[in-house]
């Protein structure tokens, strides 16, 4: 791929005519292949773009985010999430940019609380939140540790959604990734989860 990049910019050229494109070279798995790793802007401006999406509008970050700098693959869930919103307390844990709390606070939320450890992220979320006419609470905080403030403060979410990064990515991170995992385990819910969370 890397050798074809020439070929693979004049196709897209040709086929879609993009307006943006960014080269998201920056896997570690680059370094397997002993190539460098790397976030260059081949067209456009790059860097932050809206984002249209079942009817909200998003800002993704292109060179400084998470991967794309937007989960276009949890469209429908956040549909179905938002279809579920309405007149309810949401918490939004992993929140990212805000994808699933934003739609369910447009949907009629009464409370949406986006919980994520990246500040730059959160930011994010706060500007498509003002972009849509909607109110969230942004807290920065580890998860784990959040959860467990919210419990002993006895806060309760009629909608909890939880869309961790992955904990273990190979063997060798196993037992690492499993501790939070048995973290979570230990910490049974306080009632039954009901049918429509």
């Amino acid at each position: 791929m890397e050798r074809q990049i020439e070929s693979l910019l004049q196709s897209l050229d040709i086929v879609l005519k993009p307006k943006t494109v960014v080269l998201r070279n920056d896997a570690p798995s680059r370094a397997l292949e002993g190539l460098d790793s790397y976030v260059k802007t081949v067209k456009g401006e790059g860097h932050r773009i809206a984002v249209q999406e079942n009817g909200a509008r998003y800002i993704a970050d292109l060179t400084e985010g998470q991967k794309t700098g937007w989960y276009y693959d949890q469209r429908d869930n956040r549909a179905f999430i938002a279809g579920l919103a309405k007149g309810k307390s949401v918490l939004d844990a992993y929140s990212y940019t805000g994808g699933f709390g934003i739609l369910a606070a447009k949907a009629g939320a009464t409370e949406v609380v986006c919980l994520d450890s990246s500040a730059p992220a959160l930011a994010l979320a706060e500007e498509s939140a003002r972009a849509n006419g909607v109110t969230i609470k942004a807290v920065k905080a580890d998860v784990f540790e959040e959860l467990e403030r919210l419990k002993a403060a006895g806060e309760k979410f009629d909608i909890v959604l939880a869309d961790p990064p992955p904990f273990v990515k190979s063997k060798r991170t196993w037992s690492r990734g499993r501790k939070p995992i048995a973290s979570w385990r230990a910490w049974p819910p306080r009632s039954p989860p009901r049918a429509d969370c």
